[in-house]
C-alpha cells in the first residue's frame, strides 16, 4: 500500500486528465465520470423495487445547458449527497429516483457545496448537497454514512448510478447507452490517493487479466486483484456523485476517472471507459462530521421561547435567576 501510495502522485496526477490533456480541473459530471460494465449493460440495470431506489438521478440547469449526475437520499429524505462538481455553477436542479409506482420528481431547494472546493480535483472537498423542497416519499430508501475514517480498502463494494454504459472492451457508448437508467455492479476499493485531501478511495477496472489491473501493476503486485468477473463495473460520465456502498453504509461518492494509458489501459491514454482504467471516489467517514452538521435541523427561535415560556409556568422562572447568578 505504500508503494501505491508514493507512486499514485506520478502515475495518477499524469492520468487525472480528459481529451487533447486537459486538467484535471476542468472534469466535470458532462466530461468525465458512468457504469461501464465487464459484460453487457442490461444485466446491470436495477430493477424496482430494489434497495438501491434511494440512487437518485439528478437533472441540473446551469447558465450553459442542462447536466445530468447521480446522488444518493440520506438523513430524513430531504437531503440528496452528491459530487460538488456536479453542482458547480447550478441554477436548478429536479431529482428522481427509481420506483415500481413511478418516478417521483422532486425540485432542489438549495444546494451547499463543501467549502474546500475549488473546481481542482487535487484540492479534495468534490461533496455537495441538495436540499429537497419536499421530503422523498417514505418508499424511497434512505441510507446510513459510514462513518470510520480509519477504513481505507472495502473488499466488496456496489457502486451504482445513472450514467452511460457500455463495455469495458469498447468503452462508454452514449448512443446506444445514454445518461438515465439505474445501473450497479461491483469493485474494489483497493487503496486511497493519499496525495489528494481527504484520501478518496481507489479503484480499478479489471477485466481478469494480470495486464489490465492497473492498481496491480502500479504497486509491482503488491495489491493485486482481477476483479468480479461479469459483475465488475467502473464509473462513467452522469454517475457523477453517485455511491459505492459497504454493505448498506454510504462510504463513496463517485468523484473521478483516470488512466495511466497503454498497455495497462485496454485502448488509449484517456478516461472513456475501458478495461485498464481507474476511478476515485471522496470517502463519506472524512466528510461525514461536516454532512452532519449540514443536514442535522437547528432549533428554531420559537422553540427556545417556548420552552422558557413552560419552564417560567411550571413556577422555575426564580430557578432560572439563580442560575445565571452563578456565571
Amino acid at each position: 500500500m505504500n508503494r501505491f501510495r508514493a507512486l499514485s502522485a506520478a502515475a495518477a496526477l499524469a492520468a487525472l486528465a480528459g481529451p487533447a490533456g486537459a486538467a484535471i480541473s476542468t472534469l466535470d459530471a458532462a466530461v468525465v465520470p458512468l457504469i461501464v460494465v465487464a459484460d453487457i449493460p442490461a444485466a446491470h440495470v436495477v430493477s424496482a423495487p430494489s434497495w438501491l431506489d434511494g440512487v437518485a438521478k439528478l437533472t441540473i440547469t446551469r447558465a450553459n445547458g442542462t447536466f445530468g449526475c447521480s446522488g444518493t437520499l440520506i438523513g430524513a429524505g430531504d437531503w440528496v449527497l452528491t459530487a460538488a462538481h456536479c453542482l458547480a455553477g447550478a441554477t436548478s436542479a429536479t431529482v428522481s429516483f427509481a420506483q415500481a409506482s413511478g418516478a417521483p420528481i422532486l425540485s432542489a431547494a438549495s444546494f451547499l457545496v463543501h467549502s474546500s472546493w475549488n473546481g481542482d480535483l487535487e484540492n479534495g472537498g468534490d461533496l455537495g448537497l441538495i436540499r429537497l423542497a419536499a421530503t422523498a416519499p417514505a418508499s424511497v430508501t434512505r441510507y446510513d454514512l459510514l462513518r470510520d475514517a480509519d477504513i481505507e480498502t472495502i473488499a466488496t463494494a456496489t457502486l451504482a448510478g445513472y450514467g452511460i454504459s457500455g463495455n469495458g472492451n469498447t468503452g462508454s457508448n452514449s448512443a446506444s447507452y445514454g445518461f438515465g437508467t439505474l445501473r450497479s455492479g461491483l469493485n474494489r476499493l483497493d487503496t486511497v490517493y493519499d496525495f489528494i485531501p481527504g484520501s478518496p478511495f481507489a479503484y480499478d477496472f479489471d477485466n481478469g487479466l494480470t495486464a489490465q489491473d492497473a492498481i496491480g501493476q502500479i504497486t509491482d503486485g503488491l495489491l493485486q486483484d482481477l476483479g468480479f468477473g461479469n459483475d465488475e463495473v467502473l464509473t462513467a460520465p452522469g454517475d457523477s456523485g453517485g455511491p459505492s456502498f459497504a454493505g448498506t453504509l454510504l462510504a463513496g461518492v463517485h468523484s473521478f476517472g483516470a488512466t495511466v494509458g497503454p498497455p495497462i489501459d485496454i485502448r488509449d491514454n484517456f478516461v472513456n471507459g475501458n478495461f485498464g482504467e481507474l476511478g476515485g471516489d471522496t470517502r463519506v467517514a472524512f466528510y461525514s462530521r461536516w454532512i452532519d452538521a449540514a443536514i442535522t435541523p437547528v432549533p428554531e427561535p420559537a422553540v427556545r421561547v417556548t420552552l422558557l415560556a413552560g419552564l417560567a409556568f411550571l413556577g422555575c422562572t426564580a430557578l432560572l435567576r439563580r442560575r445565571r447568578g452563578y456565571r
